[in-house]
């Protein structure tokens, strides 16, 4: 009696009476066992997606004063390990440097700017 073809993608498992599929595993080999190393997890791609996004450096600079102008942060957040993680490889890739010093003179610079335009609105009353 020949063996039907289906028969070789299904393995019939009698203690809980189904069939169950072996089209993804390597065909066995007579007396050879799928052990781990031939486990499904070998035949899974997976691309790891690279992150894409439209920032300029205004943008960045603006986000970053925002991040202690309006929402409080220390300046100190800007060399945390954490946040460098993720900001280092923007700032590569936007062509800017980003840390304590930086924003802190562009806090002043802005403040400085700001206070001028007021003085000025107000003598020219």
């Amino acid at each position: 009696m020949s063996k039907n073809k289906v028969h070789e993608e299904f393995t019939y498992n009698t203690k809980e009476n189904k069939s169950v599929c072996v089209e993804l595993l390597p065909k066995k080999k007579k007396s050879e066992h799928v052990n781990n190393d031939n486990s499904i997890l070998k035949y899974v791609v997976a691309k790891t997606p690279k992150a894409q996004f439209s920032l300029t450096k205004e943008q960045l600079l603006e986000a970053c004063l925002e991040l202690d102008t309006k929402n409080g942060r220390p300046l100190k957040i800007f060399e945390d390990s954490g946040f460098r993680k993720i900001i280092d490889p923007i700032c590569k890739t936007v062509g800017i440097t980003i840390n304590r010093q930086n924003i802190k003179e562009e806090i002043i610079q802005r403040a400085f700017a700001l206070r001028s335009q007021i003085t000025n609105r107000l003598t020219n009353r």
